[in-house]
């Protein structure tokens, strides 16, 4: 970290002409500047604007952490979204950690593109296509704080977010094979980060072709989110090899609608179909 350059690009290589100013973008993070003095205590990386404490950047758009403050143009560059996603905690990470980063907000159309251009350092979110074959690694701090990202101080890793399963209420009731399979859904990180490869060099193929090779490919990860054939949705019960109701799940096969005047009931974690009452 003595010399970024050796190992990544700095913010003399980027084009300022690429970026917007501070005051365009990271500014409109309510309280921002506040939030960063009272976490840090850096006021040399602060000035008043309107009665306010905001980022004081250079050229008006680049922050430097204090470690590289005295030679901007060396520092290592982190380019991240028109609106800075990310900076309330990246700046205090440079602090805390004595990273000698200064940070930049791309124009709209160029945050792709310069960080391609750049091969640096960046902010990005997962799961996402923008920079899946480039494969960015993640940068990582110490776990997670709940105590001080409650004080607005983030020295610490943010907490991951969990993408888990939903379904629209009362959709199991009258789809009950799909629901269970909705379920089951699970992916690892690297499976996603495969899907999400594919969809990029298949260039402009629809997803749903992708989605449709990636499911070909990978029965052996999608077959236990399958249904049994004697799991019964709503509406039909379990029958055996003559096609013949049955209420013992052990002689089953399958299952069928059941016939009028009889009733699909719950048993044995699938249904039967016994008789209306009178």
């Amino acid at each position: 970290w003595y010399d970024p350059s050796m190992y990544t690009a700095t913010v003399a290589q980027v084009d300022l002409g690429k970026l917007r100013t501070c005051a365009e973008s990271v500014e409109r993070w309510k309280d921002i500047g506040q939030i960063y003095l009272a976490a840090t205590g850096d006021v040399d990386g602060l000035e008043d604007k309107d009665g306010k404490k905001v980022l004081k950047c250079w050229q008006e758009k680049w922050w430097a952490a204090p470690a590289c403050r005295q030679s901007i143009p060396d520092c290592a560059s982190v380019i991240t979204t028109k609106d800075g996603l990310g900076m309330p905690y990246m700046i205090q990470q440079a602090f805390f950690h004595n990273m000698p980063l200064a940070f930049a907000m791309a124009l709209k159309n160029f945050y792709v593109a310069l960080n391609l251009e750049l091969q640096g350092l960046l902010y990005w979110w997962a799961p996402d296509t923008q920079f899946a074959l480039q494969k960015p690694y993640q940068l990582m701090f110490p776990p997670h704080s709940p105590s001080q990202y409650k004080q607005q101080i983030y020295k610490t890793m943010k907490e991951k977010t969990l993408l888990s399963n939903w379904m629209a209420k009362g959709f199991r009731d009258i789809a009950e094979r799909p629901a269970v399979v909705a379920s089951k859904l699970q992916l690892g990180d690297e499976d996603i980060k495969a899907l999400l490869v594919a969809q990029v060099e298949a260039g402009n193929q629809d997803p749903w072709d992708t989605a449709c090779n990636w499911l070909l490919q990978s029965d052996h990860l999608w077959q236990d989110w399958l249904p049994n054939e004697t799991t019964c949705s709503m509406g039909k019960g379990l029958v055996d090899s003559s096609d013949n109701f049955t209420q013992r799940r052990g002689m089953a096969v399958k299952c069928a609608p059941c016939r009028p005047g009889h009733q699909s009931v719950e048993q044995d974690r699938t249904r039967v179909c016994i008789p209306c009452d009178a």
